[in-house]
């Protein structure tokens, strides 16, 4: 059947019916090749390559900023004949003419900020803060604290009220780490206790003042720290040695008789009060066991009592339960003091006579405890029951209550504190 085949070729119109040809021969058979552009190779009708040698007028485009109110746009590569455009002076990033352009707009650093950075006009009225709050939080000896404060989590500005007024930034607002001092000279920490090399301030020296007598104060050498207002008794060169302010003051000696013993009591010749001597008495031939009367002084010089004396580690050489002969007079004596029970707990434990004569004391068995309440015994310190009162000579012999003899429905006995008790 015939073809019909309708075609627009340099402005005409021709309507052909052509039997037994299609239209990839047309060209060469009926008409000259047609391009919609001088740089097209391949023919509009035949889709031949029929123009090997066609090719794009290149035009290149610097890339332009956009401003506020123009448009810029990127650099590109265009066909002046087809429009064709690309992004790379190779022409192998295929692109348009529209989308290299950059439209014209407002600038701003911040989502936040109202005022353009490029004219400094205020074209984003509408724009605002996103605040963030944060807690106080204190500083230790080892990591940092902050103050409370308020930021924008776009452009970071940071307040330190949360009416936005007060401007700071997130530096100012931290809290540094740092021990805790009561003064530049404090060595230890108040909150870790870690310690520090922290010498005094010595800038206040006072020479010392020696009081004539009695009725005259003076007061030792001392230096006062500037920092820490302390009073020392050195400089620090050999150690500090801090003292009491209330210390460092002392009256004068007393002002004694003149050719007073050495070992006297006298009455201070300016105040009356007693001056004592400044050496011992002398007791002369009397044995130390025994008073004696100072051969300087005439007063009274008391003795240390009999004893049968100590080894080197202070044991006695004849127990002091035992007969023996005092080592100052001689005298002897059956013993200086009765057997005493050594032990601890002498209710529970078995003990042994502390002045070593080997003397046995079997536990008694009897706590020593409160008379009317549960208690502890005094010895063993064990819980233990009330013991109850034991009347000895119209008292109890552990409490020590009075008690008092009374008689009903012919029967007699103590009453102490309003309760029935008996007697020994």
């Amino acid at each position: 059947a015939p073809r019909y085949v309708g075609l627009s070729l340099y402005g005409s119109d021709v309507a052909c019916a052509i039997s037994n040809l299609t239209v990839y021969d047309v060209c060469t058979e009926s008409f000259e090749h047609s391009y919609f552009y001088p740089c097209d190779k391949v023919c509009q009708v035949c889709y031949k390559e029929s123009n090997p040698d066609a090719a794009h007028n290149i035009v290149a485009v610097e890339a332009n900023a956009a401003t506020c109110t123009e448009n810029g746009n990127i650099a590109y590569w265009y066909c002046s004949d087809c429009g064709s455009a690309w992004t790379d002076e190779a022409l192998t990033q295929v692109t348009n003419q529209m989308s290299v352009i950059i439209p014209a707009a407002h600038s701003y650093f911040y989502p936040c900020d109202k005022v353009c950075m490029i004219c400094y006009e205020e074209t984003n009225p509408d724009a605002a803060h996103t605040i963030v709050h944060v807690d106080a939080v204190a500083a230790t000896c080892e990591a940092n604290g902050n103050i409370e404060y308020w930021y924008c989590s776009d452009c970071g500005a940071c307040w330190a009220d949360e009416a936005l007024t007060m401007v700071t930034n997130r530096f100012n607002v931290v809290v540094p780490a740092a021990h805790t001092y009561d003064d530049d000279c404090d060595f230890d920490c108040n909150t870790c206790g870690e310690y520090r090399d922290a010498p005094h301030t010595l800038d206040t020296h006072v020479e010392a003042v020696v009081p004539a007598n009695c009725q005259e104060t003076g007061h030792n050498e001392y230096w006062v720290c500037a920092d820490c207002g302390g009073y020392f008794m050195s400089n620090g060169a050999g150690g500090y040695y801090e003292t009491n302010p209330a210390w460092l003051n002392y009256t004068g000696d007393h002002v004694r008789p003149e050719g007073a013993a050495a070992c006297a009591v006298v009455a201070c010749e300016l105040c009356g009060e007693d001056s004592y001597g400044t050496e011992a008495c002398d007791r002369g031939e009397a044995p130390a066991c025994q008073d004696a009367t100072c051969v300087n002084c005439g007063g009274v010089v008391y003795g240390e009592g009999h004893t049968y004396g100590y080894d080197e580690d202070y044991n006695p050489l004849t127990p002091f339960c035992q007969p023996g002969d005092c080592i100052y007079c001689g005298e002897h004596f059956d013993y200086l003091y009765e057997c005493e029970n050594g032990s601890y707990a002498p209710c529970t434990v078995d003990g042994e006579c502390v002045y070593g004569c080997g003397k046995q004391f079997p536990a008694t068995g009897k706590h020593q405890a409160s008379c009317d309440a549960y208690g502890t015994c005094w010895q063993c310190w064990n819980e233990v029951p009330a013991t109850g009162h034991t009347i000895v000579d119209g008292a109890c012999a552990n409490c020590g209550l009075s008690a008092e003899w009374t008689k009903a429905n012919g029967k007699t006995f103590f009453l102490l504190g309003g309760e029935k008790v008996k007697g020994l």
